[in-house]
């Protein structure tokens, strides 16, 4: 009978400590980044823009290829989107907010490449795209000298 009693209360233990283990893991994953993080997705993005400009202008992609860039270039964006209207609704953040719709605007100057709707050879798009992007850069630094100000204030008091 104890035996049996303490099986089951080892059964419920190893249960709670596996739950508790994937609680952890799931809070680890969808934890937001910190501003500084979100500097360095939004840098890389820039530069795998820039990447993908470079390579129009040499002519050395393919239409598929072109294609497969300009798709994940939208992917990574709508991720970038998403995380930045998440941050600025958690934080109450109008410049984060703005960060957001500046994003808004550089899918819309990658969707019509996607679609057919401009071919590879006009880079209007593309480039405004990264002039949009670098306003966004541009705004997250901003945004990083106010935290570094307020963390200097809390260290004051």
């Amino acid at each position: 009978m104890t035996i049996k009693l303490l099986f089951s209360y080892g059964v419920y233990f190893l249960i709670i400590i596996i739950g508790l283990l994937v609680l952890g893991i799931l809070k680890k994953k969808t934890r937001l980044p910190k501003h500084a993080d979100f500097k360095k997705m939004l840098e890389n993005f820039e530069e795998k823009l820039s990447a993908v400009i470079a390579l129009k202008k040499n002519k050395g992609d393919n239409n598929y290829n072109f294609f497969k860039r300009i798709t994940s270039l939208i992917m990574l964006n709508d991720k970038l989107i998403y995380t930045a209207s998440v941050l600025a609704e958690k934080e109450r953040d109008v410049q984060i907010d703005t960060i957001a719709s500046y994003l808004e605007e550089v899918k819309v100057n990658l969707v019509p490449y996607k679609f057919g709707k401009k071919g590879q050879d006009d880079a209007s798009g593309l480039r405004g795209a990264q002039r949009k992007i670098k306003q966004a850069i541009s705004l997250i630094d901003k945004v990083l000298e106010r935290d570094k100000e307020l963390y200097q204030r809390r260290a004051k008091r």
